[in-house]
């Protein structure tokens, strides 16, 4: 039986989610015997719960708070760590420091795949977040508003959601630390928590999942690499059983079928598709219903840790 170590990521609010939902769904593989650090450890308490519990791998995401004598002493000691690079394309840059010490890099970008592999990581593997459906999962609620988007306030999102308050009358929410909008915007101007999140799907006809930008402020991208490839979002509406319109990206139909979820390219179109399913309240709840059902066929985070333990009897 492979024995796993789990590093947590150092990161809080949703890193906290995503290193939990991970971690049960390690816990809950029957391949694996999974220890776990409750914080990023110092140099001695990883020696300790090495020297102790002696794991096959050490499972970490990110990668970007580990301290350099942790990546080393791992190198020194041939203990294999794998790494989810689960801000790629943005932090790419981070991710290239971290790269050298990880014996299986995994990303959730394809473009950041494609740029790995040109720079001699052959052993780089593309790897999409997914949901935890017992967090993110349908829940009795009346649709209060026609529209919700939950993200931070890039300025193409900003930018958006002005035009769309004042071309339409749709009963809109965002959720983030937002700037002022239009009256009939209702703004969550806060960091909520993923449950919370949950909520605020539910009671939504229609939830925009939209992208922030390749040369976007804070961004450590200086290769400008271009996103291709889903967000964690993409899975999270999906097993709410909300109807969900995303902006497109080229693997998006890899995913989730066109009778699942549907994509927009412009303000246009946008609100075109928003009209439609406005007015079509069956085909909107069968979109929702279709989405639903993939993404729990084929999304958790219980079959991407089955993807992992697979990839990981190829090293």
């Amino acid at each position: 039986m492979l024995k796993l170590l789990y590093v947590p990521s150092g990161y809080s609010r949703v890193y906290s989610y995503l290193d939990q939902s991970i971690y049960e769904a390690f816990c809950a593989n029957s391949q694996l015997e999974v220890q776990r650090f409750h914080r990023l450890p110092n140099l001695m308490e990883l020696q300790q719960m090495c020297q102790t519990f002696k794991p096959s791998f050490i499972f970490t995401l990110l990668g970007y708070k580990w301290t350099t004598p942790l990546w080393t002493w791992c190198k020194r000691k041939g203990l294999p760590v794998v790494t989810w690079f689960t801000e790629d394309p943005y932090m790419i840059d981070r991710s290239l420091e971290v790269l050298p010490y990880t014996v299986k890099p995994l990303t959730i970008d394809q473009n950041a795949l494609s740029f790995y592999k040109q720079q001699g990581h052959s052993n780089a593997y593309y790897l999409p977040l997914g949901t935890n459906e017992t967090v993110y999962r349908p829940l009795p609620s009346a649709k209060k508003v026609d529209v919700t988007l939950v993200g931070h306030p890039y300025p193409d999102r900003v930018e958006m959601i002005r035009s769309l308050a004042l071309s339409t009358s749709y009963r809109i929410r965002v959720v983030g630390p937002w700037p002022e909008l239009p009256d009939h915007v209702s703004v969550i101007n806060r960091w909520v928590p993923p449950d919370r999140v949950a909520s605020y799907y539910n009671s939504s006809k229609l939830v925009l999942n939209t992208y922030r930008r390749k040369d976007e402020k804070g961004n450590h991208n200086s290769q400008q690499i271009e996103n291709v490839s889903v967000n964690n979002r993409t899975f999270e509406i999906a097993s709410c059983n909300v109807m969900q319109i995303s902006e497109y990206k080229q693997d998006l139909y890899n995913h989730f079928s066109k009778d699942s979820i549907v994509s927009f390219q412009s303000l246009e179109e946008l609100i075109k598709q928003i009209d439609y399913y406005l007015l079509h309240d069956k085909k909107r709840e069968k979109k929702a219903q279709k989405a639903y059902e993939e993404a729990l066929t084929r999304h958790t985070f219980h079959q991407r840790i089955t993807t992992i333990i697979n990839n990981l009897a190829h090293i």
